[in-house]
Parts: structure tokens; C-alpha cells; sequence
């Protein structure tokens, strides 16, 4: 299941882009939803889409528990100091390289990959995986390979610099 964001031309774009991608457009998707990306549309009479055949990997049978899809991905937002928002879905990393890189791209002491987010048991969990550069929760410093809980209002701080507002 992929998740995109669709700019007001119908541009279709990853889920962490904060301008569309496409050449010539610039539009703002920061306020942009992801969405679950449509199916292909078949024309009446022209038969299902061509599919390939499945290689011995990808043979049908029962989904592993951990890829049967249940609900639809959760999504955490994250607000930025001029109300932008960065949106991930379990398990994404945020970084200048990263979810959140048109953002993030313009504080150098952010790492590349500075955190990761999870969703377990309803609740939101954060994950410092900056190589060098501290990630602060509510103040408290969150030591490199730790976790802890998010909530709504939550001030989250990738480095020196940068704040984000854990909206959800």
C-alpha cells in the first residue's frame, strides 16, 4: 500500500514532499494529506490490467501476521516553527535526507537521518538515530539509540536549532 500526496494539478508526489516534485510545478503540499495511492483505472470491456506472474518469492499464499493490513497506516504530524508540517507513518525516518528534507535540508546540525517513529500499541514512540547530533523531548535530552513516547504537545528538538510541535 503506497501512501502520496496529489498537488492541485494532479501531480502525484511521495508523502514527505513539502512542494511538488514534478518539473514546472511548485506547488505547496505542506497542507497536503497523504492518501493511499488509487488503484489503476480500467476502461469497461478492456479486461483487468496486465499482471506479471508471481516468482516462487512472491507465490500466493497466507500474508505473514506482520503484513496482513488490518487499518489503514497511522500518520504522526509534526509542526514546524513557521506552520509547515512534516507527516510520517510507522516505522519512517525524519532527517535532511530523510521525511521532512525540504524543511530539514535548511539546519545543518540536523542528521541526515535524525530520528525514527513508531506506532505501537496506539501509541507514538520516537527513536534517536542521529549519528552526532542530540534530539531533546520536552527539554530532556534523549540519548543516541533510545526511545521514548510522543503525545500531542510534545516539543520535540533536533539539535540546537530546530523545534517541531508533535501534533498527531
Amino acid at each position: 500500500m503506497a501512501w502520496i500526496k496529489i498537488c492541485a494539478k494532479g501531480h502525484r508526489n511521495e508523502r514527505g514532499a513539502m512542494v511538488c516534485a514534478q518539473p514546472g510545478c511548485e506547488d505547496d503540499l505542506s497542507g497536503v494529506m497523504p492518501v493511499e495511492e488509487p488503484e489503476p483505472q480500467v476502461e469497461a470491456g478492456s479486461g483487468p490490467p496486465a499482471v506479471p506472474a508471481p516468482t516462487p518469492a512472491q507465490a500466493p499464499g497466507p500474508a505473514p501476521a506482520s503484513h496482513v493490513p488490518t487499518k489503514p497506516e497511522a500518520i504522526i504530524r509534526l509542526l514546524t516553527e513557521d506552520g509547515r508540517e512534516i507527516m510520517a507513518q510507522n516505522g519512517d525516518k525524519i532527517g535532511r535526507n530523510a521525511i521532512g528534507t525540504e524543511y530539514l535540508q535548511n539546519f545543518p546540525t540536523v542528521g541526515r537521518e535524525h530520528i525514527q517513529v513508531f506506532s505501537q500499541n496506539e501509541a507514538w514512540r520516537l527513536k534517536n538515530i542521529s549519528q552526532t547530533n542530540p534530539t531533546f523531548l520536552n527539554g530532556q535530552e534523549v540519548p543516541r539509540g533510545e526511545e521514548r513516547e510522543i503525545k500531542p504537545g510534545d516539543e520535540l528538538k533536533l539539535s540546537t536549532k530546530c523545534r517541531l510541535l508533535i501534533v498527531l
